[in-house]
């Protein structure tokens, strides 16, 4: 039991101690969801280059069936499904011939921010080399390129791929 008014005072915190406390405690949790934002965006990087890696095995197998490239369509698509192998497949559609054709690809992926109008690009100059588009959120990525092609609205890929006889 205490027996005088000051050990009563002294058993609790003061105001300025609780606001440097929650001050702290705000600082520690900005920055933690601050670098679980950046670890997010790399991780959507990564998949957009393993999804160009999966698309760039895709197009050499069709190569090595047809000889060429695949033509692209002029928003970015690539133009080898279908019977003929000329019609558009659309990004998240499948990627082949026909049922007794081969097939490419189940199913070309698509960018993880395609809610945002974001997309992967194909250009192809006639059959004979091709290039892949995407868009990296990380800004700070090594492999960032310079480019003028449209990733979306308003939106300039940095990051691309290509067959071995041109660059991106």
């Amino acid at each position: 039991m205490p027996t005088n008014q000051n050990e009563i005072k002294n058993k609790g915190l003061t105001l300025v101690e609780l606001i440097v406390v929650m001050l702290l405690l705000a600082a520690l949790a900005t920055t933690g969801l601050g670098s679980y934002l950046r670890s997010l965006q790399r991780a959507r990087d990564s998949q957009r280059k393993a999804d160009l890696a999966q698309v760039q095995r895709a197009l050499e197998a069709y190569f090595n069936d047809r000889g060429k490239y695949p033509s692209s369509s002029s928003d970015g698509k690539i133009m080898g499904c279908g019977s003929a192998g000329t019609s558009v497949c659309d990004w998240g559609s499948y990627f082949g011939i026909s049922e007794t054709q081969p097939t490419y690809m189940q199913k070309l992926p698509v960018d993880p921010k395609t809610a945002s109008g974001q997309t992967y690009v194909y250009q192809s100059s006639g059959g004979v080399d091709y290039r892949l588009y995407a868009k990296l959120e990380n800004e700070d990525d090594p492999q960032i390129i310079s480019t003028t092609v449209s990733c979306g609205t308003g939106v300039n890929c940095n990051y691309g791929v290509s067959s071995t006889n041109t660059s991106p």
